[in-house]
């Protein structure tokens, strides 16, 4: 599904066995439409250099293309508009795979990689990396990786990026909520609360709440940030009510 779009219509894709299916979406007051625009069959992918397989893809906010992880470690972008691929942006070292969730970052000019094997994010500054292609350079200056395990965390359960795309906000294991500042990598905020229990959890696109079911999935609570972009920093998270 489209995050934060900034577009006047949305997309999702399906991703199967043999192909990746993408649709239109659409709503009036009465209905909601939904038309297939767009069939990718791997079989075409062979030879091309990029994979043989789509595993996991998000659309850009501006919905007019897609980056995905392929089956050969390589983080590529596609042409939604013009049905097509695109360019190759980055192969993932295979100490840092698999990748197990993708997302799009600025109209994919940066992208935000999770291994969950590795408790590891990598977030990739696309348009630099481009321009290294071009040019002389190191992909791995347009990286900075995240290890949640050297901050005290466990794995990741639910992550998410903020409106203003400033911030990465995780939900961990064992009842941790961490934040993390996009353009370092540095952990800006965390908290430890037994009441959010982070296993069953829900951050909003906004990233303004968290909702969470108790343990025994009998009622859910529901936890809000209060963003404070003048010191760049949110509260900590506070239990809003119970349902």
């Amino acid at each position: 599904m489209t995050a934060r779009n900034t577009a006047s219509l949305g997309y999702f894709a399906l991703i199967g066995d043999t192909k990746v299916t993408v649709f239109l979406t659409y709503a009036d007051e009465e209905s909601c439409t939904v038309d297939h625009i767009w069939t990718l069959n791997f079989v075409d992918f062979i030879g091309q250099g990029f994979g043989l397989s789509i595993k996991h893809l998000d659309f850009s906010n501006d919905c007019e293309n897609f980056v995905a992880y392929t089956n050969t470690g390589q983080i590529a972008q596609w042409d939604v508009k013009r049905q097509k691929f695109d360019h190759k942006i980055f192969t993932v070292r295979s100490q840092d795979r698999p990748v197990t969730a993708i997302r799009s970052v600025k109209n994919s000019h940066t992208i935000i990689t999770y291994s969950k094997q590795q408790n590891l994010f990598m977030i990739i500054n696309a348009r630099a990396m481009q321009d290294i292609h071009n040019h002389d350079g190191l992909p791995e200056d347009c990286i900075i990786r995240i290890n949640p395990s050297g901050d005290g965390f466990q794995h990741v359960v639910n992550f998410q990026v903020d409106n203003s795309e400033q911030f990465l906000i995780c939900a961990f294991a064992k009842n941790k909520v961490g934040v993390y500042l996009l353009r370092t990598g540095e952990l800006v905020m965390h908290h430890e609360d037994r009441a959010l229990f982070c296993e069953d959890s829900y951050i909003d696109e906004t990233c303004c709440y968290m909702a969470t079911l108790d343990e025994n999935r009998r009622y859910a609570n529901i936890h809000t940030f209060e963003w404070l972009y003048k010191v760049d920093v949110p509260t900590v998270p506070k239990q809003r009510n119970k349902e």
